[in-house]
């Protein structure tokens, strides 16, 4: 199936996806410092659902990275 692509536009693509996935990985960095900092008193309080910490939040963003072909 041809898109009416070329190769430079391809690249291009794959280029803007990795500056994204960068950019993702670095803001999940941080979210992971600043969920560290807090003080632990406060880590049971959670309005929007269960209780998460830092690891499983990426493990489970890497898990769906997984499926992506």
């Amino acid at each position: 199936m041809d898109t009416g692509e070329t190769p430079a536009d391809l690249n291009a693509r794959v280029a803007a996806l990795l500056d994204q996935l960068k950019a993702t990985r670095r803001q999940l960095s941080d979210i992971k410092h600043e969920y560290e900092r807090l003080d632990e008193s406060r880590l049971a309080v959670d309005e929007l659902g269960d209780a998460t910490n830092p690891a499983d939040a990426l493990e489970a963003s890497r898990a769906a990275l997984v499926d992506v072909d």
